[in-house]
């Protein structure tokens, strides 16, 4: 959730895009901030979706979740989240800053549900106590 909402409001062409734009120009892919600002079609167009990578998002906070949980596998987490990152780079459909930057959101994201869950044991734990 916090990559789509992040990519409803930072607009960047993603790389198969700016082949049909035909331009080398690196900087054409970022439109600017707040893109439903220019009407509700620029809101809505996945080309215009890029930045963060959703799907690194999601596998690096899985990865992130499933670290905490089975410690003694994080490599293998790691490597697979890894491994989605760079096949959304290899299939054109994002830059490599979308995926690190989606990697950081995940794995930000995977770290703060650990330790909200962390905390509502150790709460659930302490009133079965008391």
């Amino acid at each position: 959730m916090m990559a789509n909402l992040i990519k409803l409001n930072v607009a960047r062409f993603r790389p198969k895009s700016m082949e049909t734009l035909r331009t080398q120009e690196w900087t054409i892919g970022w439109q600017g901030p707040f893109p439903w600002l220019q009407g509700w079609e620029s809101w809505i167009d996945r080309s215009l979706q890029s930045f963060p990578s959703g799907h690194t998002t999601a596998a690096a906070a899985l990865a992130t979740c499933l670290s905490h949980t089975y410690p003694k596998a994080r490599w293998w987490f790691a490597i697979l989240a890894t491994l989605a990152g760079l096949q959304r780079i290899e299939s054109g459909a994002h830059f490599p800053s979308d995926v690190l930057a989606g990697a950081a959101v995940g794995i930000a994201c995977g770290t703060l549900t650990m330790r909200m869950s962390k905390r509502k044991k150790s709460s659930s734990a302490a009133s079965q106590l008391g």
